[in-house]
């Protein structure tokens, strides 16, 4: 039978091979702003598994920023979140980020972008690159 639950009615339709069931989904993991790729389970994680993080506001009011190496796709030595600011997924409030490993590159060169200068760097064995467009 429907039952109302919160503002909402569901239908009764009899009987059903499958159903499911909901469940809050846990919360969503804050970062700092000095996280690389190669921090905590970032370090172990699989390639092409995507990863959903909160970056904090601030990241560039730093007295030293966190170095970043690529453009676009990042050596997995990078600041997560300045490298989110760089390529303008994100904003200097932080926010919310998708992004996932793949393998290295032979280089990664070195680009100004959103106020944020990344650095060259020689082959890597992993990358990261982030999911969805930018905040521009």
């Amino acid at each position: 039978n429907g039952i109302p639950s919160n503002g909402i009615f569901s239908s009764s339709i009899g009987a059903e091979e499958y159903s499911m069931r909901l469940q809050k989904a846990p919360p969503l993991r804050q970062i700092s702003c000095n996280t690389k790729g190669t921090d905590d389970e970032f370090g172990v994680t699989e390639k092409n598994i995507k990863m959903l993080v909160v970056c904090p506001k601030g990241c560039l009011d730093e007295k030293i920023i966190p170095p970043i190496y690529g453009s676009e796709i990042y050596a997995d030595i990078s600041s997560i979140c300045v490298s989110a600011i760089h390529s303008g997924i994100i904003g200097k409030k932080g926010g919310e980020i998708q992004f996932m490993f793949s393998d290295g590159k032979p280089e990664y060169k070195g680009t100004q972008g959103f106020g944020v200068m990344s650095l060259q760097l020689d082959s890597q064995i992993r990358s990261f690159s982030f999911v969805g467009s930018n905040s521009s």
